[in-house]
């Protein structure tokens, strides 16, 4: 999330495998409702608007550099961990992104999913269970 050169808030996001403790995807900026009572994900739309990636030097440190229509540069990130918050608990979810090089090229594609998690976070260690299905994320 930032300031648009217009000043207009803009939330951008990438994705991808984490490979060799690095990430690297397109940069896309999303416009629509903002999330709260009524919104609706399927009125989220997205543009590609360049790349971006992050390399991970250790649990607390990564480079994030990036490239897109308004700029490009390089950011070094530092955690700061100022407490223990307890995640545990029922959580609603949703997620949209975009498949490609699937098994199945039918799966390729724009995908919309909502649903609800349970949370059982214990120290560093977070499990996630996706209610519907049962499956452990």
């Amino acid at each position: 999330y930032h300031y648009a050169p217009g000043e207009d808030p803009t939330f951008l996001v990438f994705s991808g495998l984490l490979i060799n403790d690095a990430v690297s995807g397109t940069l896309w900026r999303s416009y629509g409702p903002l999330p709260g009572t009524g919104y609706n994900p399927l009125a989220v739309d997205r543009v590609a608007v360049g790349t971006a990636s992050m390399q991970f030097q250790s649990d607390n440190q990564a480079t994030f550099t990036y490239n897109y229509d308004v700029g490009s540069g390089v950011m070094n990130l530092q955690r700061f961990s100022f407490g223990q918050q307890d995640f545990s608990g029922i959580w609603q979810y949703s997620a949209v992104g975009e498949s490609d090089d699937c098994t199945l090229p039918a799966n390729d594609g724009a995908f919309t999913d909502t649903g609800v998690l349970s949370a059982s976070h214990q120290g560093t260690a977070l499990d996630l269970v996706e209610n519907q299905s049962g499956v452990t994320i």
